[in-house]
This record gives C-alpha cells, sequence and structure tokens, in this order.
C-alpha cells in the first residue's frame, strides 16, 4: 500500500509539468483567521487549509466532518453513523482531541466546557460559505483547546449569496435517510440577511441509531454607516438520537455488525445561541484601525439515558455559556517597505454546568459547576518589501473553577489555573503567493470540567467523587516547517513537517478510572502534503492529500507506548471530471491506517485494522434546478471506525462503519 501510495503522489507531482491549458490557483484572495481578522493565505506562517465553496458542491461528502476528514493532518472517526458521534483529530491528539482542537462558527467558540465536544449537528453543508482550518497550535490567539488546531466554519451572508434568493431542496438516502432543507438570503438597503432551516432524520446503519434533528440559523448584517457596522446571527438546534454502543467480538457474533447490546440507550439535545457584534473603523495619523466587541450567550440542555441490568443511569447537563471578545486591530506602514498588522484583544469566557447523574433507582448525584477564564493577547504580523513575514504574539491567561456538590455527596472544592503562552513565524515568500515558512509556539490546554471533577459513583471503582486536584494542565512546544507553492501553473502544493513535545498531556486511564497526565512527556511528529491540480482548462481535478504522524510515550509507565487512536498514515484523493458545462462527475477515496483502540495505553491489544473506501458523485445542474447523486463505500468494505479497549472485560469493543450506501437529493433555486 505504501509503495502505491508514493507511486500515486510522485506521479501527482509531475503531471501538471507536462499538462497545459491549465488555470492558475487564485489562493493569495482568500481570507482566514491566522490573525482573528482576515489576513491572506499568502501571508500566514502556519499550515492552513482552506476548504472554499466550490469544494463542497464538488466533493462528495454530505456532512461537515466528512469534507474536513479529507484534508491532510485530519483524521476523522464517526463512530455513532450520525453528527452525535463523531471525533475531529488534528496531528495526532487520538483520543483527547475533543478537547485540543477548537472548533468555532464565525468566530464563536462551540467547544464545550465539559467532555462532550463539538455537537457537529448544529450546521449543515448548505449554510457554509467555506471552512478554515488552522493545524498546529494557536493558543495565542484563542486560548483554550486550540492546542491541536482550530477550525473556523464561516456561514454565509447575504452579500455573499452566488444564487437566487430562495432556496429549497431535499435529500434521501440509504437506512432511511430524509433531510429537507430551505433557505433565504440578499440584500435590502443597509441589511445583508440570511437565513436556514432544516430537518433531518435518518434509522441508522444499526439498531438503536436513529436521529432526528431540527437546525435554524440567521445571520444580519447592518451596514449603517461607512464605518459602522453590527453583525447578528442567532441558531437553534433540538435532536434525539439511540446510542447503539460498542460491540465486543463475541457480541458481533451473536447479534451482527449492525445489532446492538444497549436497545433502550438514548439521547436529547436541545441548543439556543446568540451572537452581537458590533464593529467601528477610524484612522489615527497614517493608521487604519478597527475595533469590534462580540457578545455570546449559549444555553445548552443534554440528556442521555443508559439502561442495563445495574438500573437507568442518566446524566444531565445544563450548560450557560458567555462570552466576551473585544479587539482592535492597527493596520499602518512603519516605512515605505515595511506593513504592520497589529491585534490586540481580551478574552473573557464564563459558562455554569448544572449535573445531574446517576441511577433513577436509587438517589442521584448533583453538582454545580463554574469555569471562568479571562485571556489577554497581542499578536503583531510584519511584512517587509512584501518578501519577509515576522509573526511574534503573546497570551496571559486566568482560569477559576468551582465545584458545588450538594448531593450524594456534599463537596466544595475549587481550582485555579494560570499561564502564559508566546508564538513566532517566519515566512519569505519567493512568489506571489508561495512562501518558505517556519513557526514555534508554546501552548497550553486546560482540563475540561468533566476531567477535574469525579462522579460520586466511580467511587465503587476506589476513584472517589469530587475534585481531582492532582490533575495538572498540559503544555506543549510546537515546531513546524513547511512551504505553500503556486507558482506553476494550474498546480498547487503544501507540506509541512511538524513536532509537538507535550508535558503532562492529560488521558483517561482505564485503570484507575481517573484522568490522569502521560508522565513525563509524549511527542507527536510528523509531515503533511496537500496537493491539487487543474488540467484541459478546468475539465478535470485531481486532489492527494497525505498525513503521516506519530505520537508516542516517552518515560512513565508506558515509555515507548504509541498514543492510542493515532493513525499513522491517512491519504484521501479524489478526481472531478466536468464533461458538460453543467454536469461533473467526482470519485475520490479514502485510507486510513492501523491503530491501537481508545485506552489501550499498554498496546496489549492487536490494532484496529487499517481501511480503504471509495466514494462517487454526480451533479447535474438544469437552468435552476440541481440533481446529484452519490454513493459512498462503493465496495462495501466492513471496517470499525472506532474501538474502545476495556480493561475489566479485556477485550476491544468496536464501533462498526456505515456499509455501502446510497443518497440523492434535488434543489431549487428561485
Amino acid at each position: 500500500m505504501k509503495e502505491r501510495i508514493s507511486f500515486l503522489l510522485l506521479t501527482f507531482f509531475l503531471i501538471p509539468n507536462i499538462c497545459l491549458g491549465s488555470n492558475d490557483f487564485d489562493l493569495g484572495k482568500i481570507n482566514v483567521l491566522a490573525s482573528r481578522n482576515s489576513l491572506n493565505i499568502s501571508d500566514v506562517t502556519q499550515g492552513v487549509s482552506i476548504i472554499t465553496r466550490e469544494d463542497i458542491e464538488q466533493s462528495t461528502a454530505t456532512s461537515v466532518p466528512e469534507i474536513i476528514g479529507m484534508q491532510s493532518g485530519v483524521f476523522v472517526a464517526d463512530y455513532l453513523g450520525n453528527p452525535k458521534g463523531v471525533n475531529i483529530d488534528i496531528r495526532g491528539s487520538g483520543e483527547t482531541s475533543k478537547t485540543n482542537v477548537l472548533v468555532l462558527i464565525d468566530g464563536r467558540r462551540t467547544n464545550q466546557v465539559d467532555l462532550s465536544g463539538v455537537d457537529w449537528g448544529q450546521i449543515g453543508l448548505d449554510s457554509i460559505d467555506h471552512i478554515e482550518i488552522l493545524k498546529g497550535a494557536s493558543t495565542v490567539l484563542y486560548g483554550d483547546n486550540a492546542s491541536a488546531g482550530v477550525i473556523n466554519i464561516v456561514t454565509k451572508k447575504g452579500h455573499q449569496a452566488t444564487e437566487l434568493p430562495f432556496r429549497i431542496g431535499t435529500e434521501i438516502g440509504s437506512y432511511q435517510y430524509m433531510k429537507s432543507f430551505l433557505s433565504a438570503s440578499g440584500t435590502a438597503k443597509q441589511i445583508d440577511y440570511f437565513f436556514d432551516y432544516s430537518h433531518q432524520q435518518s434509522s441508522g446503519y444499526r439498531a438503536n441509531n436513529d436521529y432526528w434533528s431540527n437546525n435554524y440559523l440567521s445571520n444580519l448584517s447592518f451596514s449603517l454607516t461607512d464605518r459602522f457596522s453590527l453583525e447578528c446571527s442567532t441558531g437553534y438546534h433540538r435532536d434525539r438520537y439511540g446510542m447503539p454502543g460498542a460491540l465486543f467480538a463475541t457480541d458481533i457474533d451473536a447479534v451482527g455488525r449492525r445489532g446492538t447490546m444497549h436497545t433502550d440507550d438514548k439521547g436529547w439535545t436541545s441548543d439556543y445561541f446568540v451572537n452581537v457584534e458590533p464593529k467601528i473603523s477610524f484612522t489615527i495619523k497614517d493608521s487604519d484601525m478597527e475595533f469590534s466587541s462580540a457578545f455570546s450567550y449559549r444555553k445548552r440542555d443534554n440528556k442521555s439515558l443508559s439502561v442495563s441490568s445495574w438500573g437507568r443511569y442518566e446524566t444531565l447537563h445544563q450548560i450557560e455559556s458567555f462570552e466576551l471578545r473585544p479587539k482592535l486591530q492597527i493596520k499602518s506602514m512603519m516605512t515605505q517597505d515595511i506593513f504592520s498588522d497589529t491585534t490586540i484583544g481580551l478574552d473573557y469566557f464564563c459558562a455554569k454546568d448544572k449535573v445531574r447523574s446517576g441511577n433513577q433507582r436509587s438517589a442521584q448525584d448533583f453538582v454545580d459547576i463554574t469555569k471562568q477564564t479571562i485571556g489577554v493577547y497581542v499578536l503583531e504580523n510584519i511584512k517587509i518589501r512584501d518578501k519577509l513575514l515576522i509573526s511574534f504574539g503573546g497570551r496571559g491567561t486566568w482560569a477559576e473553577y468551582d465545584f458545588d456538590q450538594t448531593a450524594v455527596s456534599v463537596n466544595k472544592d475549587s481550582k485555579s489555573i494560570n499561564d502564559g503562552s508566546f508564538s513566532f513565524g517566519l515566512g519569505y515568500k519567493y512568489h506571489e503567493d508561495s512562501q518558505l515558512f517556519f513557526d514555534y509556539s508554546r501552548s497550553f490546554r486546560l482540563p475540561v470540567t468533566d476531567e477535574y471533577y469525579q462522579n460520586v459513583y466511580t467511587g465503587f471503582w476506589g476513584s472517589g467523587g469530587g475534585l481531582n486536584t492532582n490533575l495538572k494542565h498540559q503544555v506543549a512546544h510546537n515546531y513546524e516547517l513547511g512551504v505553500r507553492d503556486v507558482s506553476l501553473p494550474g498546480f498547487f502544493a503544501d507540506a509541512n513537517i511538524f513536532l509537538m513535545d507535550i508535558d503532562n498531556e492529560i488521558y483517561y486511564d482505564p485503570i484507575t478510572y481517573k484522568n490522569s497526565n502521560y508522565d513525563p512527556q509524549t511527542r507527536h511528529y510528523g509531515f503533511e502534503v496537500n496537493s491539487k491540480a487543474k488540467f484541459f482548462e478546468d475539465f478535470l481535478e485531481l486532489y492527494v492529500n497525505w498525513t503521516y504522524q506519530d505520537a508516542f510515550l516517552k518515560g512513565g509507565s508506558y515509555s515507548g507506548n504509541k498514543v492510542p487512536f493515532v493513525p499513522r498514515n491517512k491519504v484521501s484523493a479524489g478526481i472531478s471530471v466536468y464533461p458538460l458545462d453543467d454536469l461533473s462527475t467526482t470519485f475520490s477515496m479514502n485510507y486510513v491506517d492501523k491503530c491501537f483502540a481508545i485506552s489501550d495505553q499498554a498496546n496489549v491489544q492487536p490494532k484496529l485494522n487499517s481501511y480503504i473506501t471509495f466514494n462517487f458523485k454526480l451533479d447535474y445542474q438544469y437552468k435552476n434546478i440541481k440533481f446529484w447523486f452519490s454513493v459512498k463505500n462503493i465496495l462495501g468494505r466492513m471496517y470499525n471506525a472506532y474501538g474502545v479497549y476495556s480493561f475489566g472485560s479485556n477485550a476491544v469493543g468496536f464501533y462498526p462503519a456505515e456499509g455501502r450506501s446510497f443518497y440523492s437529493g434535488v434543489s431549487f433555486e428561485f
């Protein structure tokens, strides 16, 4: 397999030099949030991937995580076959990726303060304008959770809309999948608007794998004057879903891959947010300035129920969070040849989680958990003669946790953490939009509330309830060397080499049933290659993305062992053909290497098998009507997308992935 991958990459890099008639990739005009303000991708001294609206339309993906997983440096595992069970990993975090990868929607934080991570059901592909992926630590700019990377999903705005004002459509597919959606967008005088509603439901690939959801999103932009604007967004998400759980090998023999041993486990979610961001621009002397201050409020209720012979165990989280994000951007010419772009800001975040958990047949545990953080940061980007790029910055963070347990035990605890991060980047542009770059940063990741707090019922296994005060926050040193090239006609490529040394990386110990720190250090390293080419006046497009990574433990009782759930190789490739102006076909593949199951730090169990899947999609546009048809996992490959080692059972529990499936859809614009 590795020889075939190497040959494919070599061929792909050589073809653009012998094919004529291709168009250029105009990547220099794409803006990213690498400075928390708009910055051309050609000026970013860090690994970055941009998924445009065109990429979304062409891809075989039917969900946001699926198209993100096609990028290099990103590994996606969908263990429930719906948006509630998705794990997105950047640069080998493994099972803790939910807390090491920060996910933003229009700059608004979506990571929860607990271990639930990001709810990928909140956003659909139809409402997205583009997706920005910053690989590697971005803690200076974004603070907590940004230790391995940042994903920013930018939704559509009225003035960005290229389609007609109204769009309505429906999709159907295997396993009783159905989705309907409608949207409206446009501009009315000084107001830009975008509204989107969607409903989705499916019975799922496995038993007790059903999913049902409603989503609503609205974006309003008010251009009140040439200098002052106001952006407002609000959204609501509601769902219910089944939780089929893991299957041991003996369970698969008994009920099959599509069966379950947890027929009554369920979950419910209700999620609402509102975000308001006023912006004012002004000029002082020769400096252009913009001040903005975003306010966000979110209320999320989630309930899960697990039923067994032991009883009905439920967990309820009621989380309210508030964010305040004022920042100032200053752009100025320091001299005729030196341009400066400075960002100064403050982040305040406060969340309160009311938790009720335990067996419904007995007394339940009640605890109120509050987390507050304040971060102050500054980032300076300097460009000298449009060739040399220098970036440096720092952040100070103060965090406070409060735990108020009122039943079954009565206990009050608190925890304070103060830390800082800094970064330095250097780039040289050898072509208008091509550069060599180096980046170093010191980052940190704070524990989420579930990692500190131990439910009283874990006391049955000896760990006890209350606050785990011995848990430390993790600190990392990140190094990256890369190249981004668009100097050849019709060809784009970038390649990055990275190294992360993480002190006190947090993980869940399956032996003690507590969250602990790897002692003393873990090392994550590897390289990533993205490449894309256009041929014959855009008649044909190809892409190949390859990731090689390794993560292992240095010292301690697991010294030399691999970090679980980090595949060494991952390859995504695709080809799109446009035989007619209104017709396109896309064929893609995804290969994932072997890796140890989650919680197998001892590396005692056989690795999860590698797998390769192939997908196909056909699009046809007739006037204002668009039709599409796709096949996923064409060969019907039977594989396990997820696996967890159970120390008590001394076996791995598998989460079988979806088999061959068919999807189709139609949309109408007017």
